[in-house]
């Protein structure tokens, strides 16, 4: 669980379990809800509890990154882009996740194509195109702030995150050939 960002972030998923049998989630699916507990701001120990004593059905609303969800986003800005960012290698936002990431956006940020968890992976001046997928936060500070002095019009790569529903079910109740 990374401690900037409450929520419970699946990190790892293990070969043969139900999770993995399951096929429904992906590396880091970020959970929102099980059943009816909110797990956007929970400790750790507290969700295992509840998941761990959900009973055979477990109902559960999460939020993924998803390729099909990416996209290039033009913006004209007037010097900034009224975002602001976290992450980056050596300075995870999620654990084991060196992307950056929109953590605010200004209100004085006009388009509403971006939202708060989206992975910038990529921006482009008229001059140049950097690469935000394997960088530090202090490069892609600099990279964004590069390409923003180079043109008022900036195109962003960003992988949208999005809401889905899963309902799995407990070890005992998983029937791999029904």
């Amino acid at each position: 669980m990374n401690h900037r960002f409450t929520s419970i972030i699946i990190t790892n998923i293990t070969e043969n379990g139900l999770a993995y049998r399951n096929k429904q989630f992906k590396l880091y699916d970020i959970i929102l809800r099980v059943n009816n507990f909110d797990f956007t701001n929970i400790k750790h120990q507290k969700a295992v509890d509840i998941l761990r004593t959900s009973g055979h059905k477990i109902q559960l609303l999460i939020r993924r990154l998803a390729p099909s969800y990416s996209e290039e986003i033009e913006l004209t800005h007037n010097g900034k882009l009224n975002i602001y960012i976290d992450g980056g290698i050596g300075n995870e936002y999620f654990i084991n996740d060196h992307g950056i990431f929109i953590t605010d956006i200004s209100k004085y940020q006009t388009n509403k194509q971006l939202d708060i968890g989206d992975r910038l992976l990529q921006i482009s001046s008229t001059s140049n195109t950097y690469d935000l997928r394997f960088v530090t936060f202090a490069y892609a500070k600099k990279y964004i702030q590069l390409a923003c002095i180079e043109s008022q019009t900036i195109k962003l790569y960003v992988g949208h995150a999005r809401r889905t529903e899963r309902t799995v079910l407990h070890q005992e109740q998983y029937d791999p050939f029904g």
